[in-house]
């Protein structure tokens, strides 16, 4: 568990990605239902009401590890979610430390990235490097097109959350491609 955050604790950086972060969570609320939300879908309300709370605290002041273990508690997880497959209603138990692990590393590095990508571009550095931060159990297809890939900084910007909320008009490279993805940046 753990990603390598290079520049966490540079200069106004976690500051930085508490305020984007917020002004996300402010946007989504005005935009859309949480359960259409591009993350938590399998949170309780009491597990949203815990996230919402602790995660710009892990922003701040720790890390993916421990939004992790604030996230192990049972009660802030529905216990089976439901789907269709082929045609074909079914469910299936909530795995808590998997889905915990996904939200934690997901949106922290989505946070990090979001906010050091701000902080970059605030200094006038025009380029960073996406670099895989972490090793992942299923790697993605699409995160190995970026691996080492020098990328313009703006770029980085306009891509936030473009796998969930592709931008109309608007070339992004996302980074974090998605759930599961394990891929940050770097200066």
């Amino acid at each position: 568990m753990g990603l390598v955050y290079h520049h966490l604790d540079d200069a106004d950086v976690r500051a930085a990605m508490v305020h984007h972060w917020r002004a996300e969570m402010a946007s989504l609320s005005q935009s859309l239902a949480r359960d259409a939300w591009p993350f938590g879908r399998t949170l309780s309300d009491a597990g949203w009401a815990v996230y919402l709370e602790v995660m710009p605290v892990a922003l701040l002041e720790h890390d993916d590890a421990w939004l992790w273990r604030c996230l192990l508690d049972q009660q802030l997880w529905i216990e089976r979610v439901h789907y269709e497959r082929l045609g074909q209603s079914a469910s299936a138990r909530v795995n808590i430390p998997a889905s915990a692990a996904t939200l934690a590393v997901g949106e922290f590095n989505t946070a990090y990235v979001r906010g050091l990508a701000a902080v970059l571009l605030d200094h006038g550095v025009e380029t960073c490097t996406v670099h895989r931060a972490g090793g992942a159990v299923e790697p993605r297809s699409e995160c190995a097109l970026l691996e080492g890939q020098a990328v313009r900084v703006q770029t980085i910007i306009d891509g936030h959350r473009a796998s969930y909320f592709p931008p109309p008009g608007r070339d992004g490279v996302p980074a974090p491609v998605g759930p599961g993805c394990h891929h940050s940046i770097r200066m």
